[in-house]
């Protein structure tokens, strides 16, 4: 109750504020042109404080219209905060936070969350190009996909099945790339070194645009070394953190200009990252030196839009994907102790995946319009030798003391799995007091192989009312989908066909379906050119969660371990609140403050662990032009305490005050410092509980051609 009545008196004061119209200016610019460090400081720019958003409903509007909750940063927001992954920016960003887990970075949004390995209920798009990770639709947000191609970043809370299908159950970030205007070339490079365990990174973006081609080259590496921090008391050499990075990105496009084909692209998006497993992998309470995995993510695709005639444009894209996940792991501190114990485990899972979008935009009239179109996706698991798992044991022999037999998990290839999708989308605007925008949406998914089968419809409801000029309320409702993919469905397949040569005939006990959740939610908008507040109220119900669970038999008189997929009993409900202001004040100062609380609850009414509930962000940018140029920003976030779901501990409240500071050189060059949790807070991470990194300084020299 106390942070209702917070929320709704800060809506009050920026109500106010918003009135005093002499007191705030904002300079005008495109909302494509391409920022770099150096624009904070020879103009001062829009903050997009109601800037353009596509993700919501596939078409550009005003992120006061969208039929969403959405949170956008554009360049110049990612350049002055100094976030450069969508993990730093999550942090920041209402409805959405950071977990982690096996020394990977997950997203949590409005009380739920998939962690560790999965990451897996939000769809990523770059360019328009669905890119999660095959197997597991886990979505990469570390340093594997460095922003400073991405002119804007929009985060959507809440599913959109309805317009993307399966994989965009809690939300959708949706990244667009810059683009250049006139014929011209335009490149940027940032350079960082720091005291985060060696951390170095390189950063770098390439424009060229001519009368036949737009081309674009974004590229970069990062690479830090494991914080080695104990996390047992007393320490142990056996039981410390390995969170070892290096990562690679690389994206490039070629869009034609002229001829009969104008509007076909060809892209390749890579991303590729190897960690250490972190804090502990199968046996908790244990990590090794040893332990790591890889993401292996490549892309390449073929877009096409053209606009067919005055009213009907065209949107379609082919994709193929292979992803390729690899690990190696100790099981537990007893190797080389007993006799046939696994010494190490390695495992590899190579996917394909090619993917088809068709879509028609036809504009009804000057407030009508309808999106409809058809999507097919196909993949696959690879067997061996391009997939593989095994276990080296030793058997406690002279001469040679390991045996490397090969696991069922990956062996053989997978089953193809295929999803069949139709969707259409009517949006109209009604005269009603300033104007009603009606969004409709509806798609139906229809997933198959020989195992496997689902069928799925996702539908969706969006009112916008404009109320004044400035002022806009929001009613939202819809379903969205999760459905079991590639890792789910194989791994049951192969515990079904393992039990079955060894006696035990039950499929039925392996089966998983797609699970749902549906939503309502209430917002409202007030926006000037100097301010944007926003106030929203959610309800969430998910049904059939799908979870991971163990299970055992006995084989020749030695219980045999495991686990698979299936679906959680029940309703998990989550509510909650979001607030949200975004200003400028003058021409020096650019304030950001954001408060979200969201309460999860299972069946049995008791809180989800891991997930803080309560959550607020406030930042300032400083930027000065005079006698000696700078931009300096501050940026304080608090996350309330919350309870490990591994060990039942209660963790405390954690507060991480950033500064990033910048200072022009030259024209060209601009050197920036940021500092990491300025106050150094070492409070435990969600949802793993490990110790957050403590005080950390990045040097970076960023230049600009």
């Amino acid at each position: 109750m106390k942070y209702s009545i917070a929320i709704l008196f800060c809506f009050f004061c920026g109500t106010l504020a918003a009135q005093q119209t002499d007191s705030l200016t904002f300079e005008k610019v495109k909302d494509d042109a391409p920022a770099s460090s150096f624009d904070l400081l020879d103009v001062p720019v829009t903050e997009a404080v109601n800037s353009k958003v596509s993700v919501a409903s596939k078409t550009e509007e005003s992120n006061t219209e969208a039929p969403s909750s959405i949170t956008v940063y554009n360049a110049n927001d990612i350049n002055r905060l100094g976030y450069y992954t969508l993990e730093d920016l999550a942090s920041i960003t209402s409805g959405y936070s950071t977990t982690y887990q096996y020394g990977e970075a997950g997203f949590e949004t409005r009380g739920q969350s998939a962690g560790g390995f999965n990451n897996n209920k939000h769809l990523l798009l770059i360019d328009g190009i669905p890119v999660n990770f095959t197997r597991s639709y886990k979505e990469q947000i570390q340093e594997e996909l460095p922003l400073l191609f991405a002119q804007r970043v929009e985060f959507l809370k809440g599913p959109a099945s309805a317009l993307y299908g399966v994989s965009a159950f809690s939300g959708v970030v949706n990244i667009v790339p810059k683009s250049i205007e006139g014929s011209t070339e335009h490149m940027e490079n940032k350079i960082s070194a720091g005291s985060r365990d060696g951390n170095r990174r390189w950063m770098s973006n390439v424009m060229l645009r001519n009368q036949w081609f737009d081309v674009q080259l974004s590229t970069g590496y990062y690479e830090k070394d494991a914080s080695r921090t104990y996390l047992s008391n007393p320490q142990r050499e056996d039981y410390r953190y390995w969170d070892r990075n290096q990562s690679v990105f690389c994206y490039w496009s070629a869009t034609l200009r002229k001829g009969p084909l104008k509007g076909l692209k060809q892209g390749i998006i890579y991303m590729y990252r190897k960690g250490g497993l972190g804090e502990s992998f199968i046996d908790a309470g244990y990590s090794s030196e040893v332990n790591r995995i890889s993401w292996n993510n490549i892309t390449p695709y073929l877009q096409y839009k053209k606009k067919l005639s005055r009213r009907i444009d065209l949107n379609t894209h082919v994709k193929f994907n292979n992803s390729a996940e690899e690990a190696a792991y100790q099981v537990n501190n007893s190797q080389n102790t007993i006799p046939n114990s696994s010494a190490l485990s390695i495992y590899k899972s190579n996917v394909v995946d090619m993917e088809g979008l068709f879509e028609l935009h036809y504009k009804i009239s000057e407030r009508s319009s309808v999106i409809s179109g058809i999507n097919y996706d196909w993949r696959k698991e690879m067997g061996n030798p391009t997939s593989y798992a095994y276990n080296i044991k030793w058997n406690g022999t002279t001469g040679n003391p390991y045996s490397y037999p090969l696991s069922t998990d990956f062996g053989v290839a997978s089953p193809g799995f295929s999803t069949l999708s139709a969707f259409l989308q009517y949006k109209t605007e009604l005269k009603i007091l300033k104007g009603l925008i009606v969004t409709t949406g509806l798609r139906e998914d229809i997933g198959f192989n020989r195992l496997f089968n689902y069928s799925q419809l996702s539908p969706r409801v969006a009112l916008v009312q404009k109320i004044t000029n400035h002022l806009n309320l929001k009613l939202m409702g819809g379903r969205a989908l999760r459905a079991p993919g590639i890792k789910e469905i194989g791994q049951n397949a192969q515990y079904i066909n393992e039990l079955g040569r060894n006696g035990f005939n039950n499929p039925e006990l392996f089966s998983v379906k797609a699970e749902a959740i549906q939503t309502l939610e209430a917002a409202l908008v007030q926006n000037y050119e100097k301010i944007y507040i926003s106030l929203t109220a959610f309800h969430n119900e998910t049904r059939d969660e799908i979870i991971r669970s163990g299970f055992s038999y006995i084989k020749d008189s030695v219980e045999i371990p495991g686990s698979w997929f299936t679906n959680r009993p029940g309703i998990i409900k989550a509510q909650g609140f979001e607030f949200d202001l975004k200003a400028r004040l003058g021409k020096q100062w650019i304030l950001l403050y954001n408060i979200a609380y969201a309460q999860s609850k299972d069946q049995e009414g008791k809180e989800l662990p891991s997930i803080p509930t309560f959550k607020t962000n406030l930042g300032a940018t400083f930027t000065y032009s005079q006698h000696f140029p700078l931009a300096v920003t501050v940026v304080g976030k608090y996350m309330s305490g919350f309870t490990n779901q591994s060990n039942g501990m209660d963790y405390p409240s954690r507060l991480i005050a950033d500064l990033n500071i910048m200072v022009p050189l030259l024209s060209n060059l601009s050197v920036e410092v940021q500092v990491r949790n300025v106050l150094d807070d070492k409070a435990q991470l969600p949802s793993s509980g490990i110790p957050g990194p403590g005080r950390s300084f990045l040097g970076t020299l960023a230049m600009k051609f």
